[in-house]
């Protein structure tokens, strides 16, 4: 489900938006950061792999280095045809050990919407970058957040902007091995070929031809979502303090996408 999320967030970047008119001082953009966290052996890197498949394939959207540190990424913002580009990483702490608290900084900023950055460069002096959106999806382990993700990324917000999908470890009596004909489990390539197919071409349609404002379709919509969020219970706990303001954000983001999926 999140891979899918992400992969509409990555084609879609900021063409569609829920504007000021409903947010006031603000405007919502659909892009995603995801996490999965789970032991080793939980299939986080092929669960990633589904939404690469799709995405390579779509060459309107831009993929930043995979090995990768601040300035590498601001440069294929600058190189981007739009501004845009996707982060896949398959270890976070990887990009971390390159960039420590000053990447927390910068994904945390992008995720913000910002209007423009600057990059200072020895040849070519002051560039800027208009409109930037990054979209990623990562993984690591439920040690290396204990051990390793600072007091800055929690307290600073940059936790608070990251849906993290725990991955539990399943019982090896419970795991299923998808394509085991023994099992009386098969599936028909011929038939997952055409829909990759027509997800792709989908996505193609999605990244060139989709934009403009969201609408709220009426009154009861608009209630309930203010009612919802007055209403958030408060979780007691204070390192979750800063994702309970900001998860009506998480949610008017996957309001779009599931629309845009639906329609």
């Amino acid at each position: 489900f999140w891979a899918g999320a992400f992969t509409l967030a990555t084609a879609l970047r900021r063409k569609v938006y829920l504007g000021k008119d409903y947010l006031g001082g603000w405007t919502c953009y659909p892009h995603l950061y995801v996490m999965f966290v789970g032991p080793p052996g939980t299939m986080k890197t092929t669960t990633m792999n589904f939404a690469m498949d799709l995405l390579m394939q779509c060459p309107e959207i831009v993929q930043s280095p995979t090995i990768t540190n601040i300035t590498a990424l601001t440069d294929s913002l600058l190189k981007s045809p739009d501004s845009s580009i996707y982060m896949t990483i398959e270890e976070f702490g990887d990009i971390i050990l390159k960039g420590s608290d000053e990447m927390y900084e910068f994904l945390t900023s992008m995720y913000d919407g910002k209007r423009h950055i600057e990059q200072k460069t020895m040849i070519r002096g002051v560039e800027f970058i208009n409109a930037p959106c990054i979209n990623m999806i990562a993984a690591t382990t439920p040690k290396w957040v204990a051990e390793k993700m600072p007091a800055v990324a929690i307290g600073g917000g940059f936790a608070s902007r990251v849906m993290f999908v725990y991955v539990p470890r399943t019982p090896k009596e419970k795991r299923r091995f998808i394509y085991r004909k023994e099992l009386g489990i098969d599936v028909d390539q011929k038939e997952m070929g055409l829909l990759e197919k027509d997800l792709v071409h989908d996505l193609a349609h999605i990244a060139t031809s989709v934009e403009g404002s969201f609408e709220i379709d009426n009154v009861e919509t608009m209630k309930f979502m203010n009612d919802w969020f007055i209403n958030m219970e408060d979780s007691g706990n204070e390192k979750l303090q800063n994702y309970i303001v900001r998860k009506h954000v998480h949610a008017l983001k996957l309001s779009m996408l599931l629309q845009i999926a639906e329609s």
